[in-house]
């Protein structure tokens, strides 16, 4: 947003805004293991999208990577509600197998729902780069699970990660 910002050279006054998370636990949270079973079921490598889903979010790719991964018993699990939920649910076709809805999680068992995932995956459509951050991304570290992101290469959390691994 910074930099489409700076495009207009309004004086305007910026700032930054400290990433957050509905639930910082203080350590790595281990996996719950009826969450788990629950969600996942027996899958060896489990994959989470978890929150909103709405205009902002993609979701063809997050279905290509299901079916790349499906030899490999990989499961994409999606717990999600808002506009484009419909419309992801739409496309899921029947030999997609490896994926599956869940019930959007209770602010209750919200923690135990974000550990049950090996990785979280988060998708933004490239025309809402530097428009919103999705949050679900800093829910995912906060709990200590690696994120995968779907989305534009001049995305905030595209540069996060680059600036994370040098």
């Amino acid at each position: 947003m910074r930099d489409l910002l700076l495009r207009y050279d309004a004086a305007l006054p910026m700032a930054t805004l400290v990433p957050w998370a509905l639930d910082e636990p203080q350590h790595v949270l281990p996996i719950p293991s009826a969450e788990r079973r629950l969600v996942f079921d027996d899958a060896p490598v489990a994959l989470l999208y978890a929150g909103s889903f709405g205009r902002a979010h993609s979701y063809e790719s997050l279905l290509e990577l299901a079916r790349i991964v499906r030899p490999d018993c990989v499961h994409l699990a999606l717990s999600v509600r808002r506009n484009r939920e419909n419309a992801l649910r739409a496309a899921v076709q029947p030999e997609d197998f490896n994926v599956s809805f869940v019930p959007f999680a209770t602010a209750e068992n919200l923690a135990a729902r974000l550990a049950c995932a090996d990785v979280h995956v988060v998708s933004l459509r490239e025309e809402w780069t530097g428009a919103i951050v999705p949050s679900k991304s800093f829910g995912a570290l906060a709990i200590g699970r690696p994120l995968l992101f779907c989305g534009d290469r001049h995305s905030s959390i595209t540069q996060w990660i680059d600036r994370s691994v040098d």
